[in-house]
């Protein structure tokens, strides 16, 4: 009996062969497509921050701040959210300026994840459905669970750029934009005090939350 498997699997072989090589970049593909969805990218950022949080003593904030970077600036769209923030003055900025406000945007927005996410009390995170929103974009509906029972509404709202589903804003309960947030304190620097004066205000409150005295 053994042997009349081993002879079967033995003409099978070649056939079998060139299924796989037929199949397996469909598989790939399909994989990819799985993990490229608007749900999928918030499931991501869920899981690393649940991580960190569940590490933070050991991390510090320093090491909190590391786990997190590659991957929020993977799921985040910072340099869309960084020109939206800037509102109107956008245009009026140079490349350079551009350049240093992403990165600073990006910087301050990883050092907030650090400061913010700082321990674990029994949280979890819920992913919701998905809701087709203007402009092509995607709500997924998400929440915070704490430890005893409190539901905060976490609404992540993505576009595909670049060739994949990115985050560029978040809703606090539903009402709150952090971007629109970020548009009103960020105009109200460059109104009154410049570019300048807005890239060091992100560097000293970057500096605070990780206890940099100078």
């Amino acid at each position: 009996m053994r042997e009349f498997r081993e002879a079967i699997m033995r003409h099978r072989a070649p056939g079998f062969c060139l299924l796989l090589v037929i199949c397996l970049p469909w598989l790939a593909a399909t994989a990819r497509a799985a993990d490229d969805t608007p749900s999928a990218v918030v499931e991501r950022l869920n899981a690393t921050l649940l991580a960190v949080m569940q590490d933070a003593g050991q991390l510090g904030f320093a090491g909190r701040r590391q786990r997190l970077e590659p991957v929020l600036r993977e799921v985040f769209a910072f340099d869309t959210m960084a020109r939206v923030a800037a509102g109107s003055h956008w245009r009026g900025l140079t490349g350079d300026q551009r350049d240093r406000l992403v990165e600073a945007f990006a910087r301050f927005s990883v050092a907030t994840y650090a400061d913010r996410f700082d321990g674990h009390a029994g949280e979890r995170f819920e992913i919701g459905r998905e809701e087709t929103a203007a402009r092509g974009s995607t709500v997924v509906h998400s929440r915070i669970v704490t430890g005893d029972g409190e539901r905060v509404a976490l609404d992540y709202v993505l576009r595909r750029t670049g060739g994949r589903w990115r985050i560029y804003d978040i809703y606090l309960d539903g009402a709150i934009s952090e971007l629109a947030t970020r548009r009103s304190e960020y105009g109200s620097i460059l109104d009154g005090q410049g570019f300048d004066a807005l890239i060091d205000r992100l560097d000293a409150r970057i500096a605070a939350m990780a206890g940099d005295p100078g």
